[in-house]
């Protein structure tokens, strides 16, 4: 049996095991290593994809490059043959598949590039080969002519496209780059892909700019390996399968409301029928001290209950596979909320408030009377809708609206949106 895997130095987070696997590599392995031009010398594979921080050293150590390899001095894809390693750049051809598929229009317009690695120079190679009108690189540390001090980034760019690792997990919290510098932005392209939204993918959002993840390029340049590998074509349908059941896999769901608009009983039902397990914050925040909600407010505040709230999401924030039900006031939190977002596709459980004040409400240390209900309805809408990726109506269906969610969930990764 051949074998094949991932080179790079951190990989423990890594979705290319997953990816490979679904396209029938069952064995891909992770090679992490100090010293990959040893590895390449000494190790024991007959195919490799290679990441971050090693494109540009491989690509100085195979014995042949391909045309895009040899232009960008970059390769991701390494097959041996007959005691040779040709080096491939497979991350054009997922680049590529991106802006393709979210139909992003790129002659005449200009472009920013953060970053000056090897993946920086496949995007920038792309983008002057599609017509981009300028194609700027912004760099921590400007090596060669033309690279521009990240200090210095902003301006009319069209398009913005993050080529570091700046965001990804486990430093969830980095931000490449301030948006606010880029007025004239169309479409924002971040090559990170854990999580599934970074933050500046979540700005992009704020701002209304369409943007994409980078895990359909990831599963794009992984058919294209894997065709290397084996000689043998890979359908793109079974790419576009593989890109879904992976998004749907581990994105979680995360719902937001009112006090008494489902959440926790929707939680429930949604976990069972997409295979995710239900996790209800103010549960285990009642668990976890052994004291009920108002109980908490009496003794800690609304700000002390909050804390207690951000804690948890802290918490879970690298879990996948979950349906969160959030307390209503969590929306409140706007730390908690982008932990929540990087890998949820969140839903807005609008039920109309009016329906709620006419509800028995006990428990609530909020709510003391129906005119309650209204004003936090009122007051919390404009958050509820900022941060859902989808308002679904409560109408009192249950099986309807639980059809609904499955199904706005599952288009969510067929959509061009991040």
């Amino acid at each position: 049996m051949k074998t094949f895997g991932l080179l790079g130095k951190r990989l423990e987070h890594s979705f290319s095991p997953a990816v490979h696997a679904a396209f029938g590599d069952s064995d891909y392995r992770l090679f992490e290593t100090a010293d990959p031009v040893a590895f390449l010398r000494e190790g024991a594979f007959d195919g490799l994809n290679v990441t971050i921080p090693y494109k540009e050293t491989v690509a100085a150590a195979v014995d042949i490059l391909d045309d895009v390899a040899r232009t960008t001095g970059a390769v991701n894809t390494v097959v041996r043959r007959d005691g040779r390693l040709y080096g491939y750049n497979t991350d054009r051809f997922g680049i590529e598949a991106t802006f393709a598929r979210h139909v992003v229009a790129i002659s005449g317009k200009k472009a920013a590039v953060i970053g000056n690695g090897g993946a920086a120079k496949t995007v920038a190679a792309f983008l002057r080969d599609a017509g981009a009108s300028a194609v700027d690189l912004f760099c921590r540390t400007p090596r060669f002519p033309g690279e521009l001090p990240l200090s210095s980034a902003g301006g009319d760019h069209a398009i913005l496209v993050n080529a570091t690792p700046v965001g990804m997990h486990p430093d969830d919290d980095g931000l490449p780059v301030d948006i606010a510098a880029f007025p004239a932005l169309e479409f924002v392209f971040d090559l990170v892909y854990n999580p599934l939204r970074t933050n500046l993918l979540l700005a992009a959002k704020a701002r209304g700019v369409p943007a994409a993840s980078g895990l359909y390029m990831l599963v794009k340049q992984a058919q294209k390996s894997r065709e290397l590998f084996t000689g043998t074509p890979v359908p793109d349908e079974k790419a576009e399968a593989v890109h879904r059941a992976l998004a749907a896999k581990q994105a979680n769901v995360v719902l937001i409301g009112m006090p008494l608009s489902g959440k926790s009983m929707y939680a429930g039902v949604l976990a069972g029928q997409l295979g995710k397990r239900a996790f209800d914050t103010d549960a285990e925040i009642e668990a976890r001290l052994g004291l009920s909600i108002p109980d908490i407010f009496a003794s800690r505040g609304e700000s002390g209950f909050r804390a207690l709230e951000e804690e948890l999401v802290a918490a879970i924030a690298d879990d996948r596979g979950l349906v969160v039900s959030t307390g209503g006031g969590m929306i409140l939190n706007a730390t908690a909320m982008a932990r929540l977002c990087r890998n949820g596709v969140v839903f807005f459980l609008d039920k109309d408030y009016r329906k709620i004040m006419a509800a028995d409400i006990r428990n609530r240390p909020l709510i003391k009377s129906p005119a309650d209900v209204e004003r936090l309805a009122l007051e919390r809408r404009p958050l509820y809708e900022k941060y859902a990726d989808f308002i679904i109506s409560i109408t009192g269906r249950r099986d309807e609206t639980i059809h609904e969610i499955e199904a706005k969930y599952h288009a969510h990764f067929d959509r061009q949106r991040p």
